[in-house]
């Protein structure tokens, strides 16, 4: 009957968890309106980046056109070398707010079963452990 109860628990909980059409669909627009602002944000960097770099004086438009080619090129790898910091450094931020997110859980879990199995919450601490099960599921 535990194993049964235990297979029942976890597939309501996926059935819970899984995502609709409309979940999908503002997960998109969140994320159109977001690479839409990032673009903006770059749009003023390159700007920026442009009014600080001096023009140089005395050469033809041939040379002004390698100039710009090469601007715009030195700019790439630039930002080329900031994406990749920014996503090292969110990857680790990441990892460590899920680690200590999971470790908090499972300490109050494992606190709860221990109340409970000691007859010190009764039907209470039986519930929080239920909703720690949820919030781990959810993590």
């Amino acid at each position: 009957m535990a194993s049964l109860k235990c297979s029942a628990i976890a597939l309501y909980q996926c059935h819970r968890e899984w995502d609709s059409e409309a979940t999908y669909a503002e997960e998109e627009k969140k994320e159109a309106e977001r690479l839409q602002k990032e673009q903006a944000k770059r749009d003023a960097r390159y700007a920026k980046w442009l009014k600080t770099r001096l023009p140089p004086t005395g050469q033809g438009d041939d040379q002004k056109g390698v100039q710009a080619v090469d601007d715009a090129s030195e700019f790439e790898r630039q930002e080329a070398k900031r994406k990749k910091r920014l996503e090292l450094k969110e990857k680790m931020l990441a990892r460590h707010s899920l680690a200590n997110e999971v470790r908090k859980i499972l300490v109050a879990l494992f606190k709860e079963i221990k109340r409970y199995l000691n007859d010190e919450g009764g039907l209470k601490s039986l519930f929080r452990v239920y909703v720690l099960f949820d919030e781990l599921f959810v993590v």
